[in-house]
């Protein structure tokens, strides 16, 4: 498995069962909508590394946020309550 999201869980799985180390992004959801969180994990045991971003790249990450945001409402009929 080199690719997809069989290759991802793959990936993960060696690093937090500390066969390798290195760094992985993984989804979470917030607030809704589910966005990539980079992880760097070493021996096991998973540390956030937040991106830095300048003011130009948060703005357009905002946005996309409200974009993905908008889009999950739109498709997801039984979620439709927890749309903000």
């Amino acid at each position: 498995m080199r690719n997809g999201p069989s290759a991802a869980v793959v990936s993960s799985l060696r690093k937090i069962l500390a066969v390798e180390d290195g760094t992985d992004v993984l989804s979470v959801n917030r607030d809704g909508v589910w966005l990539g969180i980079r992880l760097q994990i070493t021996a096991g045991q998973p540390t956030v590394t937040p991106l830095s971003l300048k003011e130009r790249e948060a703005a357009q990450f905002v946005a996309a946020r409200a974009k993905l945001g908008a889009a999950y409402c739109t498709i997801t009929r039984e979620g439709a309550t927890s749309c903000r």
